[in-house]
């Protein structure tokens, strides 16, 4: 009941004050939009530089996934071909205890 009468007693205000309380309300209304428009353009800066830095840390992550991955893949091959080195040394060498018994 007591905000109706509040609001009852702003609009006989505003109806008695008529073009200056108008005014006013205009005022306020445009600079209220103008101060949304200000908030909304840094809300739409700052999330777009989290959004960047974002994908930086995602990009980050990614190459290092991707060298971890080409590590591990060098290292398996790495192994392979010292493998086969063995191998050809082993094949180049002459069985000594053939020649021997």
């Amino acid at each position: 009941m007591f905000s109706f009468l509040i609001g009852l007693g702003a609009g006989v205000a505003v109806l008695l004050n008529g073009p200056s309380v108008r005014r006013g309300i205009a005022r306020a209304v445009l600079q209220g939009g103008d101060a949304l428009a200000v908030a909304g353009r840094e809300a739409r800066k700052y999330s777009a530089k989290m959004k960047e830095d974002f994908e930086d840390a995602f990009a980050e992550a990614k190459f290092e996934r991707e060298r971890s991955a080409a590590q591990q893949h060098g290292m398996s091959e790495l192994a392979a071909q010292v493998a086969q080195l063995r191998a050809d040394i082993a094949s180049l060498h002459p069985q000594s205890d053939a020649r021997v018994h």
